[in-house]
């Protein structure tokens, strides 16, 4: 007997793979931290509810990738925004201004004002900020 405890709907989904090369070896932690960023750059330029976007990295070949969801039934279209070119660069440039480190924590932390969520706790020993800031630099200049 097979049970699930879960409920299956469909959604807007988006891909976003990086092709800059990883420093050091990190891609779990940079790969967890990219969602949390980008999700909550989402949130931002899109003035939605963060809970509205989730995300998760997907591991492959050794470079950062993530998927970007909508979180509600259906879909809301959000996540679909960002195949527009402006749209990606401002959630990205958002993404990295919370990285910033006005937030009070070190580079090699996280706080709830940067990374940290409800939904990543399981992950927050993980989460470095300053890794994710120089990373999102890093894309911007190539982008």
């Amino acid at each position: 007997m097979r049970v699930a405890l879960g409920h299956s709907f469909l959604t807007d989904v988006v891909r976003l793979d990086f092709l800059l090369p990883v420093p050091g070896r990190d891609v779990f932690a940079l790969s967890h931290g990219l969602v949390a960023a980008i999700v909550a750059g989402v949130s931002l330029v899109l003035e939605i509810p963060g809970i509205e976007v989730g995300g998760a990295p997907v591991y492959g070949d050794g470079f950062p990738a993530i998927m970007l969801f909508d979180d509600v039934p259906g879909g809301g279209g959000v996540v679909a925004r960002l195949e527009e070119p402006t749209v990606l660069r401002s959630v990205l440039e958002h993404a990295r201004d919370r990285l910033n480190g006005s937030c009070g924590c070190g580079p090699d932390g996280s706080c709830y004002a940067c990374l940290r969520t409800y939904r990543n706790q399981s992950l927050h020993s993980d989460l470095r900020r300053g890794l994710v800031y120089d990373y999102l630099n890093h894309i911007l200049e190539h982008f």
